[in-house]
């Protein structure tokens, strides 16, 4: 870490103040060369000391002018008030953001606060060839994300390498491979193009027979015709095995380690697919109303050099086991000036989804129709053609789609002002009866705006009462929005001050006010609803109603709402509850020493039977009782994922509830555990993803 031994002198840093509309400054000093070196956020306007009522961000550069730590607003608060500017240990890693840098100013390595150290590797190239997080760190077999590129620089593979020695010794055997240009052989098995598992709950009329390779299930709701006939059967999985060679620029793998592919990129043409372009469905592609649509191409152009024509990607059905999962392959076309044609790609489920498009004039999409078929498990094509109908201006007019052989319906309709702002939005088509659609729109969306440009309501009328504005009338939902007046605590910089909605069922009026502190931080709403000719919190009935919030004690000290960082201290929330509005949250958040992680979050009016909605702490939680700041109901990884969530029983005292794939940083699998359950867990959830996320 970089170590600054002396102040700045005078004339070395310039100041640049600005100052909002209700007087909170925020101020920012750089240096000669124009790197920031502190930004300061006002919180407390009767405050002018140093530090004290603001967020203070410090930047921290090399002598090579390279970005080395950010120190956060909470380190800068603790070691202020210490006035000791030490950073101990756990401070930098906990509160601060790191960067390294190789002898070529190659940022090799960065930190996030409560995150484990990333590790990057580069070629001679300077192309990002290896990465490692915490989490991929943390597996059996260390390993390292890698990406492989052609000599345009191009990535053509992504893959997992399994490496256990640290990044300097993985570098330096990067350095010793070739950089010129090689081919190398790659062979994968595309998804089965039948589904392992099919589970049916409606029945298809004239479908004959129903294939999977694993288990058929007939739900409960499935009903055949009384004349029906079919078969099913599981049968053998089949697949295609694809092969051939990619030509690969400085191949960054060290010889003699483990590299198992992701995805390939494919360029400049289609030896790697037995796809071809179909114009079978270039007659469903009308022009709609828009004037200079350009024909459908009869044939996809050859001429493709610097265009990505596909790509394969494996699909991670468990994270443990890469062997597993077949990959998916997606094809593109494109027309003789370079504009996508036709997509065709595999469907994890089986089949084939065939997306064609036709094009405008300047080069907006005026129709598609996406069809997707699985013939091999008998499935009658599924078809969807959308329009998009454009103004002489090239504005969206309106949007339509036919499903299979469904009648065209309107999905919606746009009117724009003079200004180009979107006046009348019209949504979908009342129906006359069972088979006719009407000209009307379900619901029509009138939108306003103030001299500024910004939303000012929806469906709320502005002219017909000068005592108050109010909503339309036949109208399911009808929102206004104030900024600078209307309610107690204005705002002038555009964070809104108030809404006032309304929706068709009651057709009461409701509000929320809202107030920030000096920063923009959300400290409270106040809910109210109009009745008998006033702004209150009781109904025509008498039950009191309120769904207000306050942040901190009281909605007004910013100081026990939110730490430096911005993390939340405290909240408090009303709802309704058996024609009441009592207290339903009132939660006080902990966090670890020295970091941002969750700790715990502390429930004063806790109801573990609670169905609002509202925070609870489950009755299954092994120290629910415990309201101690000690508590531990958070647990998070390496990369700062959550793993464990006792509140809502996802983990126990001895086991984590939530798995993550290395690969996509997404949850793999979800657990929550239940002891009155056989086995403790009364759900289990596991995810399927493809490499790409």
């Amino acid at each position: 870490m970089p170590v600054v031994l002396r102040d700045y002198s005078a004339g070395e840093l310039m100041k640049t103040l600005s100052v909002d509309e209700k007087g909170f400054q925020v101020i920012d000093y750089t240096d000669l060369n124009g790197r920031t070196i502190l930004h300061k956020v006002q919180t407390d306007i009767s405050n002018s000391n140093t530090y004290i009522g603001w967020l203070c961000t410090y930047y921290v550069y090399d002598d090579f002018g390279r970005l080395r730590v950010t120190i956060t607003p909470s380190l800068v608060e603790k070691i202020a008030q210490a006035n000791n500017w030490s950073i101990t240990s756990e401070q930098l890693n906990g509160l601060c953001y790191r960067y390294e840098y190789d002898q070529r100013s190659r940022q090799w390595a960065n930190k996030s606060p409560g995150k484990a150290w990333v590790y990057i590797v580069y070629d001679k190239k300077d192309r990002q060839v290896f990465v490692q997080d915490g989490n991929l760190a943390a597996q059996a077999s260390s390993q390292w994300i890698g990406t492989i590129y052609d000599e345009l620089n191009r990535p053509i593979q992504t893959g997992v390498l399994y490496y256990s020695g640290n990044r300097s010794q993985l570098q330096a055997l990067v350095d010793a491979q070739s950089t010129s240009t090689t081919s190398i052989s790659i062979g994968v098995n595309s998804q089965d193009s039948i589904a392992a598992n099919l589970m049916i709950n409606q029945r298809q009329t004239g479908r004959t027979s129903y294939k999977a390779t694993s288990t058929i299930i007939f739900e409960s709701d499935f009903n055949n015709e009384t004349t029906a006939e079919f078969t099913a059967e599981i049968v053998s999985p089949t697949s295609i095995t694809y092969s051939g060679n990619q030509l690969v620029n400085a191949n960054p793998i060290p010889p003699g380690l483990t590299f198992v592919p992701l995805s390939f990129n494919f360029y400049d043409h289609y030896a790697f697919t037995g796809k071809t372009f179909t114009q079978t469905y270039n007659t469903q592609l009308d022009a709609g109303t828009n004037n200079y649509a350009d024909p459908v191409s009869a044939q996809a152009t050859s001429l493709v050099n610097g265009k990505l024509t596909g790509t394969r990607v494996k699909i991670i059905e468990n994270p443990s086991d890469l062997s597993k999962g077949g990959w998916l392959e997606n094809v593109h076309f494109y027309d003789a000036i370079g504009r996508s044609l036709q997509t065709q790609h595999d469907n994890y489920k089986g089949g084939l989804d065939i997306v064609t498009s036709r094009y405008g004039f300047a080069g907006e999409i005026v129709s598609s129709y996406q069809v997707h078929t699985n013939t091999s498990a008998n499935i009658k094509n599924m078809t969807v053609k959308t329009n998009w109908n454009y103004d002489h201006v090239g504005r969206l007019l309106d949007i339509r789609k036919n499903v299979n052989t469904a009648p065209e319906r309107i999905i919606a309709r746009y009117v724009y002002d003079a200004m180009g702002q979107l006046l009348t939005k019209k949504i979908g088509q009342k129906r006359v009866d069972a088979n006719t659609l009407s000209a009307d729109a379900m619901e029509e969306q009138q939108y306003s705006y103030n001299i500024r440009g910004w939303l000012k309501g929806i469906n709320w009328d502005y002219t017909t009462d000068v005592s108050r504005t109010k909503p339309q009338a036949n109208k399911w939902f009808a929102m206004d929005l104030s900024y600078d007046w209307g309610f107690d605590s204005s705002q002038y910089n555009g964070s809104i001050t108030g809404q006032r909605w309304q929706n068709a069922g009651d057709k009461a009026e409701r509000a929320f006010g809202y107030d920030y502190d000096g920063a923009g931080r959300f400290m409270k709403a106040d809910f109210r609803q109009y009745f008998s000719s006033n702004w209150q919190n009781t109904d025509g009935s008498g039950f009191t109603i309120d769904y207000s919030v306050k942040m901190g004690a009281d909605g007004v000290n910013t100081g026990s709402a939110y730490d430096a960082n911005g993390n939340i201290l405290k909240m408090q929330q009303w709802g309704l509850k058996l024609n009441q509005s009592p207290q339903v949250d009132n939660l006080t958040y902990h966090y670890s020493t020295d970091n941002n992680l969750l700790k715990n979050v502390v429930d004063g009016v806790n109801d573990t039977q609670t169905v609002l909605g509202d925070f609870k702490t489950s009755s299954l939680h092994p120290h629910a009782s415990n309201t101690s700041p000690s508590r531990n109901d958070y647990v998070f990884d390496r990369n700062g994922n959550i793993i464990k969530d006792l509140n809502k029983d996802l983990g126990n005292a001895s086991n984590n509830g939530v798995e993550y794939s290395p690969y996509t940083g997404l949850p793999y699998r979800i657990k929550k555990y239940n002891p009155a359950v056989n086995g403790g867990i009364g759900s289990d959830i596991e995810y399927v993803y493809d490499a790409a996320g």
